[in-house]
This record gives C-alpha cells, sequence and structure tokens, in this order.
C-alpha cells in the first residue's frame, strides 16, 4: 500500500512536470500527424496529435454538463502515476505512457474505461478484409475485418448499398449463404474518411440451415451476456463495474479480511497497480455476493523475450512469454493491426512459438498477444517485425574503363543511395580517392598497384546481394608493347600496346615532360610480349624496367644498343641478341650506362661481335639469375666498370675471342656470389683484372677451355692499390695461375 501511495503522490509531480508542461515547444508545428480516438461508451472522441518525442491529448469536444474526462496515466521509463482530468488544456505524454480515460457523469456514475498505449504512430490502412477472398468454396465463408479503432463499418451480403441496408459489423462473422455472394463493405472512420471495398464469391455446397440470415461467429444476437464485475485494462489498471460504493485494497500476501476491513480504500474510478511481482486484490461491495470479501490474485506481467530489436531481421523469430500460469492467445496480420485476440484465437504451446518463412520470401507480422488467467483477460503485448529473406538486387558499378589494367586513374561510379538498401563497397589495398558519388583508384608512383573492388547491396535486414567483383591494375606509370598487336594508334594499355620499345619510351619522355612535381622520379615499367627488333640506339633517360612477358624477345641491329644516362634501367624477363659482321669496325656495347643504376633480372643476352656487352661509368649495375654469352672475332671483354659498382649474383658468362676478359675495374667495386663463367681464349685470358679497385668473391667457378692448354694465365689479377677478397666454396681450373698482385703470384 506504501508502494502505491508512493506511485500516487509521484505521480502528482511528474504530471505537472512531465504530462502537462511544455504543450508548445514540444511538438514541431510542421511535423505532425492527428488521430481521433473514440471512448466508447461515453461517445466521446479524443484527439492525438503526434510529434517527435510525444503525443499531445486534446478534447474534441465540450463535455457534458458537470461532467469529466478523467484519466490514470503510468510511465514505466520514470516509474510513475499521474491522475487528472482533461479539459481545455492539451494533455502531453511521453511515448511509453500507459493512458487510461473514462467519464465521470455529474451523478457520480462512471463510464467504461478506455486504456491505450502511447507510441509511434504506425501507418496501418483503414480496414483489411482477411477473408472471404473471390474464388469459389464448398462451403460458407467467415467475414473477418481488421479496422482502426474507432471505425463504424457497415456490410451487405446481397450487393446492396450498405449505407442503407446493411448490417453493423463488430466481430468475425459467418456468412451462411451459398450461391453467388456479393459482399459491400463501407467503413467511416473517426476523422469521417469513407473507404468501401466489394468482394465476390461462390459458395457451391448446399445451404443446410435452411436460413439465409447471417448471424455472428461466436454469440447469438438474443444470448443474455453475464454480468462482469470488473475488467483489467492493459496490465497496469483496474476499473470495477458497480453503481454501488466499493471497497479495495492491495496486498503482496494474501492477508485476512480482518487485515482488509482495517485498510481499505473506496473505489473512485479506474485505479493503477504496480504488476512487476504478483498482487493480491481484495475487494467488497454491498451488491455483490452480500458483501463478501472477495479475493484476486493478479500474477506478475510476465516478461515477452526473443522479440526482434529492430524492424526488419533476416532470421526466424522465436518468442517465448515467463510465466506459464498465464494462457497467450494471438492474431496477426501483415498490413494491418490485429483484431483483438480471444480464446478461439491461436495459441501459445508452452508459452513459446516460432515464426519464420522460406528462403527468398518476406513477411511482415503484425502481431497481438494476450495473455488470459483462469479465463479472463490481463493485458496484451504488440510488436511488429519482418522476416525479410529476400536478398536485394545486385548494384550496378559503373567503371571508366572495361579494362583489367589501365595507366591512368580509373573511376568508378556508384549509383545513387536507395532508400531500403545500403551500398557495402571494400576496395583493396587502401588508399582510394573519394567523393560523392564515384571511387578514384589512382594507382602508386612506386609501381603498379592491384585492386581488388567487391561491391553489393545490404539491406535493413542484414541480406546482401550478389557480389561485384573485379581486379584492377592501375600502372600509372606503366605500358604494354607488343609488336605483333597491329594497332598503329596505341595508348600503351595493355588491350591497346605500342608496337615498339621506341614508341613507349617517346610516350614516357612526353608524361615525364608535363609532371609538375620536380621530386617525383617514378619507374616507368614498360610490359613487353613477343619478339622485337630494334634498329636504332636506344637513349634513356627517364627510370624504365622492362619486363618481359610470352617469351620477350629484343633483337638489336648493327652498332645499337641501350644507351642509360642519369637514369634506372631495369631488364628482366628477357632475351636480347645482337650479330654484327665480322669485318664491323666499331665497338658498341649493348649496355652502356653513365650516371646510372642498371639492373639485370632473369634474363639473357647473347652478342657477336661489336664489342663489350655492359659498359659502365660512374654507375652500379646488379645481376641475378641471368647469362651472358660474347662471341667476338679480336679481344672480348664482357664488362667494363669504371669508377662504378657491380653486385653480380648466380650469373652465367660464357666468352669467346682472341684474348677474353670477363670483368675489367677501375676505381670499382666488384662483389661477387654464385658465379660460373666459361672462357675459350685462342692466346690469353683472365676472369677478373683489377685497377684501384676493391673485389670480394664467393662460391666462384670459372674453366679455361681446353683446360690441358698450356699458358700462363693469371685467372684474377688486380694491382697494387686493389684489395681482393675470396670465400669458399672456389672451382678455378685451366688456369696457370689462380690469383696474381702486381708482382706476387699466387697458384
Amino acid at each position: 500500500m506504501k508502494r502505491i501511495l508512493f506511485f500516487i503522490i509521484a505521480g502528482f509531480i511528474f504530471s505537472t512536470l512531465v504530462f502537462s508542461a511544455g504543450v508548445q515547444s514540444e511538438l514541431d508545428k510542421n511535423d505532425q500527424s492527428t488521430v481521433l480516438l473514440n471512448l466508447f461508451d461515453a461517445k466521446q472522441k479524443v484527439k492525438c496529435i503526434y510529434g517527435e518525442k510525444s503525443v499531445e491529448i486534446k478534447t474534441t469536444a465540450k463535455m457534458p454538463y458537470n461532467s469529466k474526462l478523467k484519466y490514470t496515466l503510468y510511465n514505466s521509463e520514470f516509474n510513475t502515476v499521474a491522475s487528472g482530468s482533461l479539459s481545455q488544456t492539451p494533455l502531453l505524454c511521453p511515448y511509453g505512457t500507459q493512458v487510461c480515460f473514462w467519464v465521470e457523469y455529474e451523478d457520480g456514475i462512471k463510464s467504461r474505461a478506455k486504456s491505450f498505449l502511447i507510441t509511434q504512430k504506425q501507418e496501418f490502412p483503414v480496414i483489411d478484409v482477411i477473408s472471404p477472398i473471390g474464388g469459389i468454396w464448398n462451403k460458407p465463408q467467415m467475414l473477418k475485418i481488421n479496422f482502426i479503432d474507432g471505425t463504424e463499418i457497415f456490410y451487405s451480403v446481397d450487393g446492396s448499398d450498405p449505407e442503407k441496408r446493411g448490417i453493423m459489423y463488430t466481430k468475425p462473422v459467418l456468412i451462411e449463404k451459398t450461391g453467388t455472394v456479393e459482399i459491400r463493405i463501407r467503413a467511416v472512420t473517426p476523422d469521417n474518411q469513407v473507404i468501401e471495398k466489394s468482394i465476390n464469391y461462390r459458395v457451391d455446397e448446399p445451404d443446410t440451415t435452411n436460413s439465409k440470415k447471417t448471424k455472428s461467429y461466436d454469440n447469438k444476437k438474443n444470448e443474455q451476456k453475464a454480468f462482469v464485475p470488473y475488467r483489467i485494462l492493459d496490465w497496469n489498471f483496474f476499473e470495477f463495474h458497480f453503481q454501488m460504493p466499493v471497497h479495495y485494497s492491495l496486498s503482496s500476501e494474501n492477508k485476512t479480511p480482518d487485515d482488509f476491513i482495517q485498510n481499505h480504500t473506496v473505489y473512485d474510478g479506474p485505479f493503477f497497480i504496480d504488476r512487476t511481482d504478483d498482487v493480491y486484490l481484495f475487494w467488497s461491495c454491498e451488491s455483490f455476493k452480500k458483501g463478501e470479501i472477495q479475493k484476486i490474485l493478479l500474477p506478475a506481467k510476465p516478461v515477452l523475450s526473443g522479440a526482434p530489436k529492430q524492424d526488419s531481421i533476416n532470421k526466424s523469430v522465436d518468442l517465448m512469454l515467463s510465466d506459464s500460469r498465464y494462457s497467450y492467445y494471438f492474431e496477426t496480420s501483415e498490413k494491418f493491426l490485429p483484431i483483438e485476440p480471444s480464446t478461439e484465437s491461436e495459441k501459445f504451446e508452452e508459452q513459446k512459438k516460432h515464426f519464420t518463412v522460406q528462403p527468398n520470401e518476406e513477411k511482415q507480422f503484425n502481431l497481438r498477444i494476450k495473455a488470459f488467467y483462469k479465463g479472463l483477460s490481463h493485458g496484451e503485448f504488440l510488436l511488429s517485425f519482418k522476416i525479410d529473406k529476400l536478398n536485394p538486387p545486385k548494384p550496378k558499378i559503373l567503371y571508366s574503363t572495361p579494362e583489367s589494367f589501365s595507366n591512368s586513374p580509373i573511376k568508378i561510379s556508384l549509383p545513387k543511395p536507395k532508400k531500403d538498401y545500403s551500398l557495402m563497397i571494400d576496395i583493396t589495398p587502401p588508399p582510394v580517392e573519394k567523393n560523392k558519388y564515384a571511387l578514384i583508384l589512382n594507382g602508386s608512383s612506386t609501381g603498379d598497384v592491384t585492386y581488388n573492388v567487391k561491391a553489393y547491396y545490404r539491406d535493413k535486414a542484414g541480406n546482401k546481394s550478389e557480389v561485384e567483383e573485379k581486379v584492377f591494375t592501375v600502372g600509372r606509370y606503366s605500358v604494354y608493347v607488343n609488336p605483333v598487336s597491329g594497332n598503329r594508334k596505341g595508348t600503351g594499355n595493355i588491350n591497346r600496346p605500342f608496337l615498339s620499345i621506341e614508341d613507349a619510351l617517346a610516350y614516357i619522355q612526353e608524361l615525364a615532360g608535363k609532371e609538375k612535381d620536380p621530386d617525383i622520379l617514378p619507374v616507368w615499367t614498360i610490359y613487353l610480349s613477343g619478339k622485337t627488333k630494334i634498329s636504332e640506339p636506344l637513349l634513356v633517360t627517364n627510370n624504365v624496367q622492362i619486363k618481359g612477358q610470352d617469351n620477350a624477345k629484343i633483337e638489336l641491329a648493327d652498332n645499337v644498343g641501350f644507351v642509360a644516362e642519369n637514369c634506372i634501367l631495369k631488364i628482366a624477363n628477357c632475351s636480347i641478341t645482337r650479330k654484327e659482321s665480322e669485318n664491323e669496325p666499331r665497338e658498341v656495347p649493348v649496355i652502356y650506362a653513365s650516371n646510372s643504376s642498371v639492373g639485370l633480372t632473369d634474363s639473357d643476352i647473347t652478342s657477336k661481335n661489336g664489342g663489350a656487352i655492359i659498359n659502365l661509368f660512374n654507375s652500379h649495375l646488379e645481376s641475378s639469375n641471368s647469362s651472358i654469352t660474347s662471341t667476338q672475332k679480336h679481344r672480348c671483354t664482357v664488362m667494363n666498370l669504371n669508377k662504378s659498382s657491380a653486385v653480380i649474383d648466380s650469373t652465367k658468362i660464357t666468352a669467346h675471342g682472341n684474348s677474353v676478359v670477363i670483368i675489367s675495374t677501375i676505381s670499382s667495386k666488384l662483389k661477387i656470389n654464385s658465379f660460373d663463367c666459361v672462357l675459350y681464349p685462342k692466346c690469353v685470358s683472365r676472369v677478373i683484372e683489377g685497377w684501384n679497385s676493391k673485389i670480394e668473391v664467393s662460391n666462384f667457378s670459372c674453366s679455361r677451355m681446353p683446360q690441358d692448354a698450356f699458358n700462363f694465365d693469371t685467372c684474377i689479377w688486380y694491382d697494387a692499390n686493389s684489395s681482393f677478397r675470396m670465400t669458399e666454396p672456389v672451382s678455378i681450373n685451366g688456369f696457370k695461375h689462380n690469383e696474381q698482385q702486381q708482382d706476387n703470384m699466387r697458384d
């Protein structure tokens, strides 16, 4: 009892501060919707104006003389109760407030109460005819209609105007008519909106009732209803139906009649009951069972679990109610607020119910669950959710190029946002330039970037569409060369390659001249396919790497080679050949580098006559997994290093000539690892000769052929200003001397 008194006192303060204050400031006058509600017995209407966070409740007409429209409110969030009378001043109720209205007339008689929960307005159709539906049936059909509270509905079953000759619809009825049935329905909402519907069907079964009349589904018209002394309204409100005084008290314990006599309250209208725990209600009225004290157990309000936390989900829903003392019945509708459940409705078995749909289907469930204890309704649960297992459509993404490779940025145009779907896009690796409706794949200045683009729609339920997937390689500094493509107007793209390396170098030179930032010095990649012939010396002044594909071959004409100046020149996966006449007097290296860095990887160079293979001045060479073959009529020098450096790894060199020197160094640094060379001299030969140089050799193998030929040759020779270090394993064959430092011979 103390707890109830606390609620009443706190509720008075709460009603002043929360329910009534700040009406004008709370509601946005530009964003409102209005609903009229009938308070049935009192023939009184209230207007609900929906705002962002609350509802403003007003009376729509002046009350009868000395009558009052009274209310009791309960808000579970604030855990408070408020009571009062609704007059010309509007009542402001936050969402989640339980409202109970009734009319108290001048003579003290009270109307039946009307209780409802203040929630966000849900848009449902005015009426929804559940059954019958058009077709041919073998038995009479039920007329079952869902409708907005306060709507008046009349119907006819012979096609006549229901406004003139119709029957009022209040609950489901059985249409006991066979043959052709034409149902016409006319509905009028509380705000006088008129909706009309017609349903035509046929029943082939003979009419066995010998009656064409329509009667109520569950009650005969002349059946007298039993007197109900009280009613529970939505769990927390309770009303008595007596004209004489009623005395009552509430307790959490099962008390004796003496306790009731000492502590009770006179009923003065519907009152609030906290149903957090079990409550006993004791009451008596002189006109009921001679005033004997009655006892009612009101079990605690059960807990509904399993309800989705979002409006739409893509999995099944399993609802469960906590208290087995209740019996739970429910009605459901796809597009309408369901009718009020009764004990004839579908039941929750063992307090559980499973809801689902088939794959690639969706269904809206508007659910109304009513709890009965000992045959009496105690309250209901309302919830709406959609089970959506329908996958969204695949997104349509537009790309600036259909090609998988591009040497310019790729623009991805995104579809405009959709109401029901969210576009999910994943691009690896980042970063990606973004704007409102597009993504830009810019690539990188350090090399090619391969992007994996995945895009799909995801709806509110979590369903995913088929994935739109693309793979792009953006080589902002990459071009393709294919001499047999036949494309005379190539752009350097994979589908429109250049015909020659010369065209590619000219394109690179042109773009390099347009670069605004002098600090950007990218390494361009030329992807070479097939066999190409070069008839003029290739001057390379930009950083370039030539990567061979599909058995790439470069054939050099007489006196033609690569000339690298102040740049990077790398050659990988290529086969380079040059063949000149024995009488050619000029000597032109295959690769000449000045102030440059040269790389040779997984490649082979074969040259006949024409001079050295590689000449370096003030440059650096790195060679790995490659082979070099040089055949000269006179002196054969494979590599000349002048004020340069070289790292040679896993490289094989074969040299033929009158005299043979594999590597000659002047003021240079040479580091060799896993090196294999074969020399075929006609007179003298050396593998390495160095002046003022630093030489390191390991895993070294060389053979002077034929190995048994008499000679005075030294494998490695260096002057007094040079340093030399050799690490095992070493294999030197066919030389008179393995190593010699100016005037110091080592065998």
